[in-house]
């Protein structure tokens, strides 16, 4: 019994669909672990002391985690497609300026727009999965995608270590934006289609900054403890009204 062609083009965008979130799922963790590996010469080429360079990774998750609900919540309002792409487009140029840099503080702030950038493609990747994935398929692509965050983890200090070796620190920041900009054509010439929520619901701007407000002062209050401040702001983040 021959397939119908409306199956067949949907299961077509759903298998294109799960290579582009896969790309994407191996691109951010890899982009955010090598950068570790790249830490000491860094630091040395910008005489940042070990407390600065310390937030490297730490301003990159904290973003991460204050953005993922609102990026979550656009993807539903305007489409999660376009959320996904955006967040690529944010993270190629945040780490194209992280490669320019000329100062410890610069850096830390396009890295904190990084963080930003991977919660609207790890926000939204895993509802495209779940938009275009017949219910039957959803629990093996599910899996797949999983399991690429991983092998970016996993190859992340190889190549990180190996792009420091070769054009030093720079180059773990710039090698990612040409393959960014390749899954961004792949995107626009062959992901057609948009996934959203049929009418757009009202945004919740007070329990994200609540939310964010807990975020930041929870990671900053662990991170000058045993100081009086530190403790004062772990305080606030556990009467936090959430």
């Amino acid at each position: 019994m021959p397939v119908p062609e409306n199956s067949s083009k949907n299961a077509a965008v759903a298998k294109f669909a799960l290579i582009i979130v896969c790309l994407g799922s191996i691109i951010g963790p890899l982009g955010m672990a090598s950068v570790n590996i790249a830490i000491p010469d860094l630091a040395a080429d910008l005489q940042a002391n070990a407390k600065m360079v310390s937030w490297l990774p730490t301003l990159f998750i904290l973003s991460s985690v204050i953005f993922m609900l609102p990026a979550g919540k656009l993807a539903d309002n305007y489409g999660r497609k376009r959320i996904y792409a955006y967040g690529l487009a944010l993270n190629a140029f945040s780490s194209f300026m992280c490669g320019l840099g000329s100062s410890i503080e610069w850096i830390l702030f396009w890295r904190f727009v990084q963080g930003a950038a991977a919660s609207m493609i790890f926000g939204t990747g895993v509802a495209i999965i779940t938009s275009v994935t017949p219910s039957n398929k959803r629990g093996a692509a599910l899996g797949i995608t999983a399991a690429c965050i991983y092998v970016g983890l996993t190859i992340a200090p190889a190549v990180g270590g190996w792009l420091t070796e070769l054009w030093g620190w720079r180059s773990v920041f710039f090698f990612q934006v040409p393959i960014v900009l390749a899954l961004l054509l792949l995107i626009k010439m062959r992901l057609t289609g948009e996934w959203k929520n049929d009418e757009k619901t009202k945004y919740d701007w007070w329990g994200t900054g609540i939310f964010a407000l807990f975020s930041a002062t929870l990671v900053y209050g662990l991170s000058i403890l045993p100081n009086n401040l530190g403790w004062g702001m772990l305080g606030v983040s556990a009467i936090n009204p959430i």
